[in-house]
């Protein structure tokens, strides 16, 4: 798979305004409006988690549509049909043929990670309660996509929870059991970073040790901590242009950014909204991201 290509995003067939894929297979949802008690507000878009059919063979999504229901889509079909790529994820099929597997430090016997990001529980004697002994199978570890809500895990990457011996739970990140298994370059006080900008994909191709003052501009600049740039407008790295016309289709204006237009007395939320499609107008103006080249 190559990384190195020029990066195009196009909307799924069928889900416009909601989901896109890239060209590298990497699937992801557009900025939606949510409404609280204190009104409307902009939920980022985000990485959607690649599954996979039949021992890890067949990648698909799950997507919502407008009606909320959720819908299974083959990543090698999306590839096909919005990109004309025939199945870059066949490789990934092909690697996991090779799987490498190492034991993880302080679970060794218990747990074990591989370089393509997945976690193993080890085959085990136990006995049954009528006294007979009797192995426990290993598995593939079920890991989960952490949230706000749980301030053990970094929001939004991949984690998992380990048992020790004493039946000890230590929330892991999936990345970092990588990192120190297959990455080289490890120093003290390293960051493990995602390259590529996807913090769903944990292979060790993937990863990289930084710097934590790399690891943070880097975040900013591939969208994997949107929003913590500390800029908004021009001087955010993470800002897209924003156009403004009138109902007849004339350009008014072209802003820096959502937030720009705010400060002028417009709400950011409605702008993203009419510019992804949600909504005709705001104020009586109609907006979009796809700003026109200068005459």
């Amino acid at each position: 798979m190559d990384n190195n290509e020029p990066e195009i995003w196009k909307d799924i067939p069928g889900y416009e305004g909601l989901y896109k894929i890239n060209n590298n297979g990497v699937v992801k949802s557009y900025d939606r409006i949510k409404s609280s008690g204190r009104g409307l507000y902009t939920l980022p878009g985000r990485i959607i988690k690649i599954h996979y059919r039949n021992k890890c063979k067949s990648p698909f999504v799950q997507l919502n549509d407008k009606n909320g229901n959720s819908n299974s889509k083959g990543v090698n079909e999306l590839l096909l049909s919005v990109h004309n790529i025939n199945s870059k994820h066949s490789e990934l099929s092909n690697l996991l043929q090779s799987e490498e597997w190492k034991d993880i430090e302080g679970f060794e016997g218990l747990y074990q990670v591989s370089d393509m990001g997945r976690i193993k529980y080890l085959s085990k004697q136990r006995i049954h309660r009528s006294g007979k002994p009797y192995t426990q199978k290993g598995g593939i570890k079920k890991t989960f996509l952490s949230t706000n809500k749980n301030p053990k895990y970094t929001a939004g990457y991949v984690h998992v929870t380990l048992t020790d011996k004493n039946g000890k739970l230590h929330p892991k990140s999936v990345a970092r059991l990588v990192g120190f298994c297959f990455v080289p370059g490890y120093f003290e006080g390293a960051e493990i970073n995602h390259k590529f900008g996807n913090k769903l994909d944990n292979r060790a191709t993937q990863l990289e040790w930084t710097t934590g003052s790399y690891n943070k501009s880097h975040a900013a600049k591939t969208g994997l901590n949107p929003g913590k740039t500390g800029h908004t407008g021009k001087k955010n790295v993470l800002s897209k242009k924003v156009s403004q016309y009138d109902l007849s289709g004339t350009l008014i204006k072209v802003w820096d950014g959502t937030r720009e237009a705010e400060r002028n007395g417009y709400n950011s939320a409605l702008i993203s909204s009419v510019a992804t499609g949600r909504k005709k107008t705001h104020k009586g103006f109609i907006w979009k991201y796809d700003t026109p080249d200068p005459e």
